[in-house]
């Protein structure tokens, strides 16, 4: 899938991906099909893992006490 985006614009659509997912109470499988679209191509794919790695990250600075 060739949508002809800039870098910032790649990155930006992951994030807003990764924050609809995880604002959902329940599985969509929207969000899932997408993804996996998107993960065809392999410029998401290192998008889409970055994204993921930064977004652990911040889950690891959160204090759960």
């Amino acid at each position: 899938m060739n949508l002809n985006l800039k870098k910032t614009q790649e990155r930006e659509i992951v994030r807003v991906l990764l924050q609809c997912c995880v604002a959902e109470k329940s599985y969509n499988p929207f969000y899932g099909l997408l993804s996996e679209k998107l993960l065809s191509d392999i410029n998401f794919r290192y998008t889409f893992k970055y994204a993921l790695w930064d977004y652990l990250k911040t889950l690891e600075r959160i204090d759960v006490a």
